[in-house]
């Protein structure tokens, strides 16, 4: 009786065994497969694919705002009239900029997106990064300068840029008038100094300005003194042609 108890708990094991076999031929293979799928780029969900603004042309992953490489699988983009310069230098759509800082993320952005990093790929890929180079050298020397940053905003916030609605105080007319007749009488690069600094301070407290007309939504305050402020640099820029011939001399 004993004997018969051993034999049947053998064709158990053995019933038992066979049963399992085909996991513990599998049991490597699925470890593999997890893995696999560890390592793989996810699917995307169809509501991203379907009514995002900005679609990746490798996974179809969606997304609002436009980024450089896909979140979802590391692939370049190629970017389209709608992309804000903003998000391409990764900043707040702001006036007032971290220079320092601005400058920084254009260094590095330089460097990773240069189409010399793509030489070994594809055809598409290398097009891409030479759209990406060309678009991130135009975002960073539109927001790095005070006048074209402040132009911009303007233009995303779809107010009209045009300079003929645009009326000027007479006193600042003819302050810039007398500003004009006095910068052709200099003769000498040391008063040419003083002159540009007098001009950049004017400078400096426009753009306060127009620093606080944003933050307090004051779009029409805001065009005016980018308008004021376009006068100003048009002066600034001849006294540095004057700087330029004087130095020739």
């Amino acid at each position: 009786m004993a004997c018969k108890c051993v034999r049947i708990r053998e064709i158990f094991r053995t019933l038992l065994y066979i049963k399992n076999l085909p996991y513990r031929l599998n049991k490597q293979n699925i470890f593999q497969t997890k893995i696999n799928i560890l390592n793989s780029t996810p699917p995307v969900p169809f509501y991203l694919k379907k009514y995002s603004s900005y679609k990746c042309w490798n996974c179809e992953f969606g997304s609002e705002r436009f980024s450089l490489k896909c979140p979802n699988c590391q692939k370049i983009q190629n970017p389209d009239k709608r992309c804000n310069l903003f998000d391409v230098l990764d900043q707040q759509v702001v006036y007032d900029l971290d220079e320092t800082e601005l400058k920084r993320v254009y260094k590095n952005l330089q460097v990773e997106f240069h189409p010399d990093k793509y030489g070994q790929s594809s055809e598409k890929e290398l097009f891409m990064a030479e759209n990406l180079s060309s678009l991130i050298n135009k975002a960073y020397f539109t927001l790095a300068d005070p006048y074209e940053r402040g132009m911009y905003i303007l233009h995303l916030k779809n107010v009209d840029t045009s300079e003929s609605d645009i009326e000027l105080n007479r006193d600042f007319l003819m302050e810039v008038m007398e500003r004009n007749e006095e910068l052709e009488k200099l003769i000498g690069s040391q008063r040419l100094d003083e002159f540009d600094e007098e001009i950049n301070k004017n400078i400096t407290e426009i753009s306060e300005n127009i620093s606080n007309a944003f933050k307090a939504k004051d779009f029409v305050m805001m065009k005016a003194e980018l308008q004021r402020m376009k006068y100003y640099i048009s002066i600034r820029n001849r006294i540095k042609n004057m700087k330029n011939k004087f130095s020739d001399i």
